[in-house]
């Protein structure tokens, strides 16, 4: 699964910086209209949320442990399972982080520009210039369902898959014990 986000964020790395450069311009706009956006907030949203993202990593890895060790104790579980289970959570989290973030970054521009449309007396300049900014936004959405939707389409396929015989071979393994005691 993570060689497949992998894959596709390669594939698709163009329209990432399409997207980076999408807001650079926006801000840029929004800078001649005399809007100043706050990046420190973006910085502290940015550092909870990968608090937040390693956090839960562990919580995961101690959950892990304590349930194959103390409550499933005759249940052999594969490290090299439990790895790739864990690898691929720590590869969808982040794959969620960054997307959640560059979300953020759009949608505050989103609010600055309806805060900017709804003043009185704007010059037709700033109109223009407000337009070109709502169409390079827009453009920026359309980037970005496209960079992950297919993604998230394929992680939940992925994962489906990845349940079933997770909870296959855990099933498979506690009758196997049963059996033969």
């Amino acid at each position: 699964m993570p060689v497949i986000f992998r894959t596709f964020n390669f594939v698709v790395r163009n329209d990432h910086l399409k997207i980076i450069s999408n807001i650079n311009f926006i801000d840029e706009n929004l800078r001649m209209l005399g809007v100043q956006i706050d990046h420190k907030k973006h910085l502290r949203v940015a550092l909870s949320v990968t608090f937040g993202y390693f956090s839960s990593l562990l919580f995961t890895l101690i959950l892990d442990e304590v349930l194959f060790t103390n409550y499933l104790p005759d249940v052999k579980m594969d490290s090299i399972q439990g790895l790739f289970a864990v690898f691929n959570l720590a590869s969808y989290l982040s794959y969620n982080i960054s997307q959640m973030l560059i979300i953020l970054t759009v949608q505050v521009r989103v609010t600055y520009l309806k805060k900017l449309l709804k003043l009185k007396n704007l010059s037709v300049t700033s109109l223009k210039v407000i337009r070109k900014a709502q169409l390079t936004l827009f453009d920026t959405m359309n980037s970005i369902n496209f960079c992950y939707s297919l993604n998230l389409l394929s992680f939940f396929f992925q994962f489906t898959f990845f349940v079933i015989f997770f909870l296959f071979d855990v099933t498979y393994s506690a009758l196997t014990i049963k059996s033969s005691t």
